[in-house]
């Protein structure tokens, strides 16, 4: 049974407009299962990771990204990252490190419109089975974070990426 939420909202029109809203529902909520949520899968070797990726969402420090900034895209091959964006083309080395849960990723600039070469972070990696890649990297110098989030506070980048071809 699909899940009905109607919403109505009232604006009181007054001197200084104060909006109103009320939530009604018709339905029981459905609360999620395993079934309905993506898997994560196990990363065995850099060639799940290769293809070309679009960004779905970027988060730091509890707040997402605008979509404008999401318009670029990634390629991976077994040996690199390549961000391609309106600023230019980033090129990325990176390790990964499947000894660790989740898979740590060690990411290097090696090529870079605005210079950083040879500059490494730590970050965790994982894929999941509704082709989602997902990545949480750390600032320089810091540990791989623990999570894959970046809730208020943590500078830590969040980022989800979706396969656009293999």
């Amino acid at each position: 049974m699909f899940r009905h939420v109607l919403i109505i909202v009232a604006i009181a029109i007054q001197s200084d407009i104060t909006p109103s809203v009320t939530v009604a529902q018709d339905a029981p909520t459905v609360e999620p299962t395993k079934k309905n949520q993506p898997e994560v899968v196990k990363l065995e070797s850099a060639d799940q990771l290769v293809g070309s990726w679009k960004f779905v969402s970027v988060l730091r420090d509890g707040k997402q990204a605008p979509d404008d900034r999401l318009k670029g895209r990634v390629v991976i091959t077994k040996e690199k990252l390549t961000l391609k964006s309106d600023d230019g083309d980033f090129e990325m080395s990176y390790e990964l490190n499947k000894t660790k849960q989740p898979t740590q990723i060690t990411v290097t600039i090696t090529a870079s419109p605005f210079g950083g070469e040879g500059v490494s972070t730590q970050g965790i990696v994982q894929l999941t089975n509704d082709n989602r890649l997902h990545l949480c990297y750390a600032e320089v110098g810091a540990d791989a974070p623990a999570s894959f989030d970046s809730p208020k506070g943590k500078t830590d980048r969040a980022i989800v990426f979706e396969r656009i071809e293999k």
